[in-house]
């Protein structure tokens, strides 16, 4: 049985950088720090080369929010970068934010049979929600083994919907997961935080996947989508709209809305997340002065 799946150049960049993190935030932490600095140099530009090729990546397929959210991510790599040349404890805290959050990716990305159980358990609560919406899915293998096609009974392969990694939640899980990690909280309430918020990712995300799944079969938004995008076909003109504006706009309110919800209980995560606003804002004060 094949554990791992295959590599890509990037992924390979990608897991070299998350390596980096993970060995510069240990080295820190045991006192070894030594080659710290240039080994978490190294993690950023190479975080920072990744996310800027998968978002050109993603703008020239069209696939717009993903490129920005790719580019503002290149963004963060490259200023990630800078304050830990600079020696700055918030460079420091971010750094082992993303190593936390890559040792969480990283196993759900790249063991198959970790991934192929992920994308199975989303596949099957995303149909359970829609048989409750009045569906009758069906349930198919894609071409990694795991049952991760949802398709609907009497309509063509192209009406059904694949389950795919952006489609489990572990990017939020993950996002959420490293910044509470690198707080200052004390363990216990560090732990106490992270179960709930994962929790509440993984439900709404269900909720998005089945609410782009109905638009698809149902078709929702088959007028708006064949006069916006031009779509003959009116099932995949609803699912455009559904997918690429209604759930999309509806991910960056609930990001935002379990942030202000986890800062409230968790206040050490606001001034982490302050913090490097507060940051940006100071370097950012003399280019804005020149102008």
């Amino acid at each position: 049985m094949t554990l791992l799946r295959s590599f890509t150049v990037l992924d390979v960049i990608f897991l070299a950088a998350v390596a980096g993190f993970v060995i510069a935030s240990g080295s820190r932490r045991v006192g070894t720090w030594r080659y710290g600095p240039a080994i978490t140099a190294a993690a950023w530009l190479l975080f920072g080369g990744f996310w800027t090729a998968t978002g050109v990546d993603y703008l020239a397929t069209g696939r717009s929010f993903l490129g920005v959210v790719s580019v503002v991510a290149a963004g963060v790599a490259v200023y990630g970068g800078s304050l830990v040349a600079r020696h700055r404890q918030v460079g420091w805290r971010l750094t082992r934010a993303f190593a936390v959050m890559g040792l969480l990716f990283v196993p759900f990305q790249f063991l198959l049979p970790v991934y192929g159980a992920g994308l199975s358990l989303v596949a099957g609560h995303t149909g359970a929600l829609l048989s409750a919406l009045g569906f009758s899915p069906v349930f198919a293998h894609g071409a990694g083994g795991a049952a991760n096609l949802v398709l609907f009974e009497g309509r063509p392969p192209t009406h059904g919907i694949r389950i795919v990694s952006a489609c489990t939640g572990i990017s939020g899980i993950a996002l959420f997961v490293g910044l509470i990690a690198a707080t200052d909280a004390p363990v216990r309430r560090r732990l106490v935080a992270c179960l709930p918020v994962g929790v509440a990712i993984y439900v709404l995300n269900l909720v998005r996947t089945a609410f782009v799944a109905g638009a698809l079969a149902g078709r929702w938004f088959a007028d708006v989508g064949t006069w916006v995008f031009g779509a003959a076909d009116p099932a995949l003109a609803s699912y455009y709209v559904a997918e690429y504006v209604i759930a999309q706009a509806l991910v960056v309110l609930v990001l935002l809305g379990v942030y202000l919800a986890v800062s409230r209980w968790l206040p050490e995560l606001g001034s982490f997340v302050g913090g490097i606003v507060s940051s940006l804002e100071r370097d950012m004060q003399p280019i804005v002065q020149r102008r």
